[in-house]
């Protein structure tokens, strides 16, 4: 029974990202982050920032956006309902072409896109943070 439960625990922490490497976890984080964008899924999206980036994104969208009460994932919605949405959408496809790790931190670079996506370890799991750009369209 006692190995049972073992053997089941050590598949659950590999399912879950138990024993990844560094640059395996920050390039799993902005997959996931990606892929949510294609689906147009913002809650999914959201749970890939830091706590810090998901205020600042709801702060973003009460303040420019007039969304009360803001959230991460409303102000992720709207942008993908605008006219940007067709581009943050077809970034679900985009590939990851380069990871750098550094300590608790990491750069992320995607293929076509100019900027690298900053990625820190937070409360033991890899998250993205981010800040708005203040860009509305």
């Amino acid at each position: 029974m006692r190995r049972a439960a073992v053997a089941a625990l050590a598949t659950l922490a590999a399912g879950c990202g138990g024993g990844q490497s560094p640059e395996a976890g920050a390039r799993a984080t902005v997959q996931r982050y990606l892929s949510a964008l294609g689906r147009g899924d913002a809650a999914a999206a959201c749970r890939e920032f830091t706590d810090t980036s998901r205020q600042k994104l709801a702060e973003f969208g009460e303040r420019r956006l007039r969304l009360k009460p803001g959230s991460c994932a409303k102000t992720i919605g709207v942008a993908l309902r605008g006219p940007g949405g067709p581009q943050l959408r077809r970034l679900g496809r985009a590939k990851i072409a380069r990871v750098v790790v550094k300590g608790d931190s990491a750069e992320v670079s995607i293929a076509g896109v100019g900027q690298r996506t900053k990625v820190v370890k937070a409360d033991g799991a890899w998250r993205i943070e981010s800040e708005p750009t203040g860009e509305t369209d």
